[in-house]
C-alpha cells in the first residue's frame, strides 16, 4: 500500500484511534485525548514512555498548603514513603500498599518538567515494572486523589508509615496538607 493511501485510510477512521496508530508509527509515543502519556496500567500515576517528546514523566505543581511539588502525568501528585530508604533503589510499599499508592511507572527514560531539580533515577520492582524515584526517593501516586491538585495523601499516616508530598528538589515537604491517622482503604 503506498503512503498516500496509508495517511488517507488512518484519516478515515477518526481522529480518536486512527491518528494515535498513525502517530505511533513514526516511531514516538502518542499521546492519548488529553495530551498525556498513555497508562501501562491502572493507577493515578503511572506513564508509560519517557524520552524527549511528549509530556515531562515529572512536573512541578504549586498549592497554598505546602507551597511547589512534584506531580506526575496529568498532574496528579506525587508521594515518598517514610520507610523507603533513600537512593536504596527498592520500594517497601508493595501488594495491597501499591494498590493506593501506585507506583509511578514507566517504560523508558523518565523525564523532567523545566521546574524540576530533582535528579530523576529508576528502578526495577519486584513485579518487573520500572519505578521513577526523584532524589533517590521512589515516587508514588495516591488513590485518594481523584483529579490535579489533589494532595489527599499529604502527612498521612498509611501502610506503617508517613508519605510526605516532595519539593522540586526531590525534598519531602513535611508541612501542610493531611493530619489524620489511617488508611481508607488500605
Amino acid at each position: 500500500m503506498n503512503r498516500r493511501r496509508v495517511l488517507r485510510t488512518a484519516l478515515l477512521v477518526g481522529s480518536g484511534g486512527g491518528l494515535a496508530s498513525l502517530a505511533g508509527c513514526s516511531g514516538g509515543s502518542a499521546p492519548s485525548a488529553t495530551g498525556s502519556p498513555t497508562p501501562t496500567a491502572s493507577g493515578p500515576s503511572t506513564t508509560s514512555g519517557g524520552g524527549s517528546s511528549g509530556n515531562p514523566t515529572v512536573s512541578v505543581a504549586s498549592a497554598s498548603s505546602v507551597g511547589a511539588y512534584l506531580v506526575g502525568p496529568k498532574g496528579m501528585s506525587l508521594y515518598m514513603f517514610a520507610p523507603d530508604t533513600r537512593g536504596a533503589g527498592a520500594s517497601t510499599c508493595t501488594g495491597s500498599c501499591a494498590t493506593v499508592w501506585p507506583p509511578l511507572t514507566t517504560d523508558g527514560n523518565p523525564t523532567k518538567g523545566p521546574k524540576v531539580t530533582a535528579a530523576l533515577s529508576t528502578f526495577e520492582r519486584g513485579d518487573g515494572s520500572t519505578q521513577v524515584a526523584a532524589a533517590g526517593w521512589p515516587l508514588y501516586g495516591y488513590a485518594g486523589d481523584s483529579s490535579a491538585g489533589d494532595t489527599n495523601g499529604q502527612a498521612l499516616d498509611a501502610n506503617g508509615g508517613r508519605w510526605y508530598l516532595l519539593g522540586p528538589d526531590g525534598t519531602p515537604l513535611k508541612t501542610g496538607g493531611n493530619t489524620s491517622t489511617g488508611s481508607p482503604s488500605g
